[in-house]
């Protein structure tokens, strides 16, 4: 389902007020949503899932899901049970992987 035309308008509003990794990241339990998924990526995980790897409420991780995936970011797997996973075929997903190897690669090498 696609994003109504107001719904577009609000997200080119925030695009244009906050720039677009603010946009993304939207917040603190987005970011933690987002990395759960980035840290998890080779696995699928349902809401539970997620909302226990990131310390975040269920309904919080409901709510950025639904934006998660219309980005792309993530994609739904499986049927039965609503599993997601993150999108190996996004350029956004794989600069995250990137990152977050090269941010933990650079936390390491200040702790020596």
């Amino acid at each position: 389902m696609g994003a109504t035309g107001s719904e577009r308008e609000a997200d080119n509003r925030n695009l244009a007020e906050e720039g677009p990794l603010a946009t993304l990241f939207s917040g603190p339990a987005r970011t933690r949503i987002i990395e759960a998924f980035v840290a998890n990526a080779s696995r699928e995980l349902n809401v539970s899932d997620v909302a226990r790897r990131s310390d975040t409420a269920r309904s919080t991780v409901y709510r950025h899901i639904e934006e998660l995936e219309r980005l792309e970011l993530i994609e739904p797997v499986g049927e039965g049970t609503k599993r997601y996973t993150l999108n190996s075929d996004d350029e956004i997903a794989a600069l995250l992987r990137k990152l977050e190897g090269t941010v933990l690669k650079r936390l390491l090498e200040k702790e020596t």
